[in-house]
């Protein structure tokens, strides 16, 4: 049974995401306990092994994803040494919602990291802002994050990219 005082304690202890990753009302980060804090600690036993796959991962992605860079390309901190546990990758136009809807449609979930921007949230709407945000807008418009984990087969890869190919040829045909 559901209950509506831990679903609401529980969204307000998440910055009050939604499902929709949309923010209502301010709220906190309160994700960490001691718990979690124990269990950070104990994953740096393994981070040398994870960092490994992560790199191995983002090694994968850079090859298989070649053909693809006329139409996206891989954010700049992607390059180089640098490792995280999100890649993101970037449209060279406005279509990362509706790239997030048919990648969806081919069993790829992915991350709109941003949404369109926290200034457009519930919660910020009534606080000064600047009149445009074109990077922010552009983020959002264009920026997909991709499935990453330490574990991430090439064939895992090649499956991701496939169904990026296809889906970008959906996107530009319109479907």
């Amino acid at each position: 049974m559901k209950c509506a005082l831990v679903d609401s304690i529980r969204k307000r202890l998440n910055f009050d995401f939604n499902a929709n990753r949309e923010c209502d009302r301010l709220a906190l980060n309160g994700k960490m306990s001691e718990y979690a804090a124990a269990a950070g600690l104990a994953a740096l036993d393994v981070w040398p092994e994870q960092r490994d796959g992560y790199r191995q991962a983002k090694a994968h992605y850079i090859e298989h994803f070649q053909p693809l860079l006329g139409s996206l390309r891989f954010r700049p901190d992607f390059t180089g040494d640098w490792i995280s546990y999100r890649f993101l990758i970037q449209f060279t136009e406005p279509i990362a919602q509706k790239m997030q809807v048919l990648l969806k449609g081919r069993g790829v979930d992915t991350q709109r990291w941003w949404g369109n921007g926290c200034h457009l949230h519930p919660a910020f709407r009534r606080y000064p802002q600047e009149p445009e945000m074109p990077q922010t807008d552009w983020l959002g418009k264009t920026a997909l994050g991709i499935p990453t984990f330490p574990d991430l087969t090439e064939e895992q890869v090649v499956r991701v990219a496939e169904a990026m190919a296809d889906a970008l040829s959906a996107c530009h045909a319109g479907v």
